[in-house]
C-alpha cells in the first residue's frame, strides 16, 4: 500500500478537511450575518418610522 492509502493517513486527512470546511462555513456565516446587519441598519436609517 502507498503511504497515503493507510487508514490512519486517510482518517487524518478527512479530519483536516472536515475542520477546514467547518472553519470556512463559520467564516462565511459570520460574513453573511455582518452584511445582513449592515443592510438592516441602513434600511432602518432610511425608514425611521418602521
Amino acid at each position: 500500500m502507498e503511504t497515503w492509502q493507510k487508514p490512519e493517513t486517510i482518517i487524518f486527512w478527512i479530519t483536516i478537511v472536515a475542520l477546514f470546511v467547518i472553519v470556512l462555513l463559520t467564516v462565511i456565516i459570520f460574513l453573511i450575518r455582518a452584511i445582513f446587519k449592515k443592510i438592516i441598519t441602513q434600511e432602518k436609517k432610511k425608514q425611521p418610522y418602521n
